[in-house]
């Protein structure tokens, strides 16, 4: 049976909860639904750090409470190193939290939903694969 996770970057996440687009949300909620999602503690650390109220705190934990952690092996920050170093090599070097969710996504063969240009251009430089409801 394929894998068929996503993994949603914080891009999405803020926009999801702003309500800011049906189809987006419809989107999401069709991965939710299905269980199909998968986050990166680094996303809800993203989230988090843009919280306004101990609400929205709360809001976010319970809310990710119900998605799988993608696990990462403990020398990830060592080879997203070395990835954002061929990336700049290339002629791009994009923010170090954007070449690890990217990474993960690359080495777990799972999909990212993002709405986030750096992340097009990282996959214009690599095998990132980008997810299009």
């Amino acid at each position: 049976m394929p894998d068929n996770r996503i993994l949603i970057d914080t891009s999405i996440w803020v926009d999801y909860f702003r309500g800011r687009e049906i189809r987006l949300a419809d989107a999401v909620d069709r991965l939710l639904e299905s269980d199909r999602v998968v986050t990166l503690e680094i996303i809800e650390a993203e989230l988090l750090r843009g919280a306004k109220t101990e609400k929205e705190i709360d809001f976010l934990k319970n809310h990710f409470s119900a998605i799988p952690i993608l696990e990462m092996p403990s020398d990830s920050w060592r080879e997203v190193g070395l990835f954002s170093y061929r990336l700049a090599r290339k002629g791009y070097l994009p923010a170090l939290v954007d070449t690890f969710i990217a990474l993960a996504s690359i080495n777990s063969d799972i999909p990212l939903f993002t709405r986030d240009r750096d992340f097009r251009r990282i996959a214009g430089f690599s095998s990132l694969i980008l997810f299009e409801p």
